[in-house]
């Protein structure tokens, strides 16, 4: 009995990682897909600079937007048409922000 127990206390903690560690490599690859989809708009010639939601969601990531703000944050990063909807919504639970100029500012989720 403690032998069972043991075995499934062990494959628990390994599912556990397993899952923790496919978060963490959606998280990097959202957060990439975020900055190198900012860096493509900016050559563009796109005006980041009133902080606009742009990906609503991250289509390959659906629980992930990504969001231009400032930092320090500015008051024109808190208006609504500059809030990704799919988040304030709660379709998406999950937001990466990046400055204007597509530096990670943060990763929330």
């Amino acid at each position: 009995m403690k032998k069972h127990l043991f075995l499934a206390v062990l494959i628990g903690v390994a599912a556990a990682g397993c899952i923790g560690q496919q978060t963490e490599n959606e998280q990097n690859n959202a957060t990439k897909t975020c900055i190198n989809y900012c860096k493509h708009i900016l050559t563009s010639s796109a005006n980041l600079t009133n902080g606009p939601c742009i990906l609503d969601p991250i289509e390959e990531y659906p629980d992930w937007v990504c969001d231009v703000a400032h930092n320090p944050r500015q008051p024109v990063d808190n208006l609504p048409e500059n809030q990704c909807n799919a988040y304030s919504e709660g379709t998406a639970h999950r937001f990466i922000e990046v400055t204007p100029d597509c530096a990670l500012i943060r990763t929330v989720g």
